[in-house]
């Protein structure tokens, strides 16, 4: 067997530990049973509840793939998290963290997905990346200040920040020269002027009274509309 998804916690994961040549592993947190990840060498793809119950974390040297919920650590950041130089896709769920400090050990990082961050305040730590993250989803995260640290992340195609706390000005778009794709639903732009995102191929938003442009307008020169 090279993959299995155990989304749900009624089953007893004992047996997981067992499967050696796992490729592709996903499974919930049951409360009960410790999985040790050192079992599986093989392992690309890891979708997972940060516990006390997960050993081995820092054995998945070939991930390429990860899904964290839950991540915590005393730092209140990503510096304690194991490097891994393989991983392109980072998930983050549910996390208290502070800031991304630590997330530039993740030097082959292609897509990074933040959600329900409820209390990151600095992603600045981000620019350490430029030249390799191309995808960026925040999504439920209200209390980041420094959206205009993103300028520094040349790299970037897609950008998605919805349902997030406010941006002072959209101005650091301009700093992006292979942005393809923005979306800001549910996010407030305070200045209002979207003119930054003209040169956009596909620029998603809920209109808002004091918004420079309404979607109508931005949805007509749109070339990309598949998320």
């Amino acid at each position: 067997l090279e993959g299995l998804h155990l989304p749900e916690t009624r089953f007893d994961n004992k047996v997981v530990n067992t499967l050696h040549r796992l490729k592709f592993l996903g499974f919930a947190d049951n409360k009960r049973d410790v999985i040790d990840l050192s079992n599986f060498p093989n392992l690309k793809s890891l979708a997972c509840d940060y516990s006390i119950r997960l050993k081995g974390l820092d054995t998945c040297k070939n991930l390429t793939s990860l899904v964290l919920t839950g991540y915590k650590t005393k730092s209140k950041d990503l510096s304690q998290l194991p490097f891994f130089s393989e991983l392109e896709t980072f998930y983050l769920y549910k996390t208290p963290i502070l800031t991304l400090n630590g997330i530039e050990r993740l030097n082959n990082l292609k897509k990074l997905e933040i959600f329900s961050a409820s209390k990151l305040e600095s992603i600045g730590a981000l620019q350490a990346l430029s030249g390799g993250l191309q995808e960026i989803q925040i999504e439920r995260c209200k209390k980041i200040a420094d959206y205009e640290s993103l300028g520094t992340v040349k790299s970037l195609k897609k950008l998605f920040m919805s349902e997030s706390g406010e941006i002072e000005s959209l101005g650091f778009v301009k700093e992006l020269p292979n942005l393809e794709f923005i979306s800001f639903w549910g996010t407030n732009v305070l200045d209002g002027v979207l003119s930054h995102c003209e040169e956009i191929d596909y620029v998603g938003f809920d209109d808002k009274r004091h918004y420079s442009h309404k979607f109508e307008q931005f949805k007509r020169t749109n070339k990309k509309q598949v998320f």
